[in-house]
């Protein structure tokens, strides 16, 4: 049986933390999953968005984006003065971005070493290019195989909150738009 994708994919760069989580924990990891949620910098129905206009929400949107990259900046200098100090980061998130392929449904990643299919991981996206908050979630891996540098697995997403299902669906969804734009003009 061929397992279809509900949801377009796509390539793009990002910082993910995968942590193992056991079979008999599995609740607590859904209720971190929950309740480590970001919250955007101006809570949804402070701003009745309807009576607003396009240019408007654009501004509202790049606020927002702002906020959350300021909080970030913030958040990883916060974490190379705990380092210098020798103390633990806060911060579950590595530095350093890799490429994953992302959809509202799942993501494949390299990683360090080859993972059982079925095991249970949780997840935390930070997409810092995009603008998109920390995406907490919980994965399981549908797929793990070897590739002549490193192994990559394919998890598909167990836990998610739906308004970040919808910014990792909008983000496709923008960087699929753009890419046809391009062959448009290209082809031209």
């Amino acid at each position: 049986m061929i397992d279809r994708r509900t949801y377009y994919r796509i390539r793009t760069s990002a910082r993910v933390a995968l942590r193992f989580v056991p079979e008999d924990t599995i609740e607590q990891a859904r209720a971190r999953v929950r309740s480590r949620h970001v919250a955007p910098p101006i809570a949804s129905g402070a701003i009745e968005e309807r009576r607003l206009s396009t240019e408007s929400r654009v501004l509202l949107e790049l606020v927002q984006r702002v906020a959350l990259t300021l909080a970030r900046i913030d958040q990883r200098l916060d974490d190379l003065v705990l380092a210098q100090r020798g103390d633990t980061p806060t911060s579950i998130v590595p530095s350093d971005p890799i490429q994953i392929s992302i959809s509202g449904s799942g993501f494949a990643c390299t990683v360090d070493e080859m993972l059982e299919t079925g095991s249970l991981f949780e997840v935390t996206f930070d997409l810092w290019d995009t603008g998109i908050p920390l995406i907490p979630a919980l994965a399981r891996v549908v797929r793990c195989w070897q590739t002549e540098d490193r192994p990559i697995a394919g998890l598909r997403f167990v836990e998610l909150l739906p308004e970040d299902r919808e910014r990792i669906v909008q983000l496709v969804l923008r960087k699929q738009s753009a890419a046809l734009r391009e062959r448009r003009i290209g082809a031209a």
